[in-house]
């Protein structure tokens, strides 16, 4: 909570550990609208460890503790204790298992409207004849905390950088029954409108999700593994290659498999605004795919990408099953956007075979597919696309003068698993490893879906371009 503001974020944990806590405290850090100056904990502060003090010197916040035997430290936190948490919540014990949706509801529906629409009162020094300051709270200064951050002196210089350019702005009350996305990366809580869509059309855009300083790193991090493509002259586990790269020339088309690549994409899979995304869509335990990519369609040559589903590629026991991208870069007319076919993930899985063997790409004709009916998708960096894994998309090469770089990461709700063939899970920590949000599962969730196995192999392995090179009805120039 800030004591100047009265501005709080309420969250919860399942346990007093470094891999609880670490999350939360993510959450409340972008939570708060304005730049964090200092953290103060109280004597359960043996709990914030050198991860702790890694992100708060990210932010040149100054840290302290509490003082024993000093109870007005802590006497605003306290009241807030009693006042908001124990008031909503109880003073019962509330099981472990729970703690996410406890913090699901108090992040994004508790806390907006502690900040947003409950008073507060605030004290005022008030000087008696013998010199002596005591505090009184007056009627006239009762004021939400986001009022009482608004009745500060040029209240935008506190912001933190937002929106497009890093400029900062004042957030807007929203519609609790309404809800749209939040600016400047924090949690994304979908409307019906968008919801409705989702599940109409087959595909979503949500804007500014993503924080300036997180697109930053994202492109900082990207720009070092693409630079690694200098003197190689083959794929590499992680690098694929255009066809026109060389050595001495490097040209990258994709990273595979990012979480593996950097640290950093690992935590950014579980960003707080995709998790808000993606929880009304496929529910509240999400599972990261093993797969995920970059698509690099660099300027003037990045590759075009065939007409297909991606269920073809890893059909699963239901279809809570989706992609999200992450646009590092504008995405427009000119610089190959993704293009999508409204309502195809209720159609059918077409044949994604060629020459006898799985290619990873749909013969338009042959399938006698209409794609008259396709959609661009435009957008701007920082936003996140969201498309079903049975909707019918590509993209054409880019012919303009500016890449077109996108994050893509796959999840599935945790009991949606892949089926046999598709995804090896030897490794069953690895595989519960990769859950986002949630908890995992040993029981799958059978639906009865539409599946056509994606054997035999593509005879080219190591990307989609790789399988699409054996298509013989190719849609998109080259």
């Amino acid at each position: 909570m800030d004591e100047v503001t009265q501005y709080e974020f309420v969250g919860a944990v399942g346990a007093i550990s470094e891999r609880f806590l670490i999350p939360v405290l993510e959450d409340l850090l972008d939570f708060f609208p304005f730049v964090i100056m200092g953290f103060h904990a109280d004597n359960g502060s043996e709990y914030v460890n050198h991860r702790v003090a890694a992100l708060l010197e990210k932010l040149r916040a100054e840290f302290t503790r509490s003082r024993p035997r000093h109870s007005n430290d802590n006497a605003l936190a306290e009241s807030k204790n009693a006042s908001v948490v124990r008031r909503n919540f109880g003073r019962g014990h509330i099981p472990a298992k729970f703690a996410p949706l406890v913090h699901e509801f108090a992040s994004k529906m508790l806390s907006p409207h502690l900040n947003f629409h409950r008073p507060c009162l605030f004290p005022t020094p008030v000087a008696d004849a013998d010199g002596k300051v005591r505090k009184v709270y007056r009627d006239r200064d009762v004021a939400t905390p986001l009022e009482r951050l608004k009745s500060i002196d040029s209240a935008e210089r506190f912001l933190k950088p937002c929106g497009r350019g890093g400029t900062p702005v004042l957030p807007d009350p929203p519609d609790m029954a309404q809800s749209s996305p939040r600016k400047c990366g924090a949690a994304a809580i979908l409307t019906p409108a968008q919801i409705d869509q989702y599940r109409a059309a087959g595909y979503l855009q949500v804007p500014a999700v993503l924080e300036a300083a997180v697109l930053a790193e994202l492109r900082a991090v990207t720009d070092r593994i693409v630079a690694g493509a200098a003197g190689v002259g083959e794929h590499t586990e992680t690098l694929d290659l255009e066809a026109s790269h060389r050595p001495d020339a490097p040209r990258v088309r994709r990273v595979k498999q990012p979480h593996r690549a950097h640290p950093f994409y690992h935590r950014l899979a579980a960003h707080p605004g995709i998790m808000a995304a993606l929880t009304p869509l496929i529910g509240a335990n999400i599972r990261l795919r093993a797969g995920g990519k970059i698509n690099l369609k660099a300027a003037g040559y990045g590759a075009p990408v065939e007409w297909h589903q991606d269920w073809a590629f890893y059909p699963h026991t239901n279809q809570d099953v989706l992609a999200v991208g992450i646009l590092l870069d504008d995405m427009d007319a000119d610089n190959g956007p993704l293009r999508v076919l409204p309502g195809s993930h209720t159609g059918p899985v077409y044949d994604h075979h060629s020459q006898g063997a799985f290619c990873g790409a749909i013969d338009v004709a042959r399938e006698g597919l209409d794609v008259a009916g396709a959609r661009e998708v435009h957008a701007r960096a920082g936003d996140i696309t969201i498309h079903h894994a049975r909707l019918v998309h590509g993209s054409a090469l880019n012919t303009s003068r500016r890449p077109r770089r996108v994050l893509f990461f796959e999840y599935a709700a945790a009991d949606a698993w892949p089926l046999a063939g598709v995804e090896h899970l030897a490794d069953l920590k690895d595989f519960n490893g990769r859950i986002v949000h949630g908890e995992p599962t040993l029981r799958p969730r059978m639906e009865d879906v539409p599946v056509r196995m994606p054997l035999p192999r593509a005879p080219f392995q190591g990307s989609i371009y790789e399988n699409q090179r054996t298509l013989t009805g190719r849609y998109f120039p080259r």
